[in-house]
């Protein structure tokens, strides 16, 4: 199981909270907070927020990869 690790912001709090989310699934495992894992103080619905930001910033990057690949392509095709 591979884990990314962001630091998100949550409205509800003014830390920063490393998050620690399975890759492939984007399910949010971990929640460290000064060395403390608080993942299981949290409620569902933080939980589902820092999924959903998790979600859109691996959509945003994924996004990036296509648009940096497709401008490679047109390079290696036109010589520019």
């Amino acid at each position: 199981m591979t884990f990314e690790i962001l630091t998100l912001e949550h409205s509800d709090s003014s830390a920063k909270l490393d998050c620690h989310f399975e890759t492939y699934t984007g399910s949010l495992w971990h929640v460290y907070i000064g060395g403390h894992d608080i993942y299981n103080l949290l409620s569902d619905a933080v939980i589902k927020d820092f999924e959903r930001q998790y979600a859109f910033l691996d959509k945003q990057e994924a996004m990036q990869r296509h648009v940096e690949f497709a401008l490679d392509r047109y390079q290696e095709r036109t010589g520019l």
